[in-house]
């Protein structure tokens, strides 16, 4: 895929592709409030006011805070159209599942295994 690499952190790089943000995580992580604060920021800045989908790569995701949980739940709603998160493992997935179906989002969601269909369905919410 033709991605950007907008930044480097310590624990994940901020991509882009058009109007899909990615979030990957570069190592096996256990995701901390300082994680999803910095993540958070280098988003906003990178979104620049306009609305974009996101894709949150989870597969190297061991473990998410409550405190990470909170910051990414508060920057999906107004700032995305849709968020698609991609998982490795069907504990991720049920994870996952049950954390966006808890906050009560209006933004939609959907849960992938593979990247390619991950980024066609963001896609849709661009058009």
């Amino acid at each position: 895929m033709g991605y950007l690499l907008k930044a480097e952190l310590e624990n994940a790089n901020i991509l882009q592709y058009g109007e899909v943000i990615v979030i990957r995580f570069v190592k096996k992580v256990k995701v901390t409030e300082e994680d999803a604060l910095n993540i958070s920021l280098k988003i906003i800045e990178l979104a620049n006011r306009n609305k974009h989908t996101l894709l949150f790569d989870a597969k190297k995701v061991l473990f998410l805070s409550q405190e990470a949980r909170e910051i990414f739940s508060k920057q999906q709603s107004p700032k995305f159209f849709a968020v698609a998160i991609l998982v490795e493992t069907a504990f991720q997935r049920a994870f996952a599942n049950l954390h966006m179906k808890a906050r009560k989002s209006t933004t939609p969601y959907k849960i992938f295994t593979k990247e390619q269909k991950a980024i066609e369905w963001l896609k849709e919410y661009l058009n």
